[in-house]
């Protein structure tokens, strides 16, 4: 991201760097990667929450960015 960026694209560096680069699924073996299904800004919380999505079985898993 450069200097020039609003202040979406600086929320969005934020809320993609706050977690592990990988997640995986849990009812999958072996663990599959899990992709980003929905992101919810936290506005009115200041806790963004990511909804993550297995594309091979579809278990959800959602994790919350303080």
């Amino acid at each position: 991201m450069s200097s020039d960026d609003g202040p979406i694209s600086k929320h969005i560096g934020k809320i993609t760097n706050a977690f592990d680069a990988i997640i995986t699924c849990p009812d999958c073996k072996p663990p599959r990667a899990m992709v980003i299904k929905t992101i919810h800004p936290g506005i009115l919380l200041a806790k963004d929450k990511i909804d993550y999505q297995c594309p091979k079985c579809g278990a959800e898993k959602t994790e919350i960015v303080k």
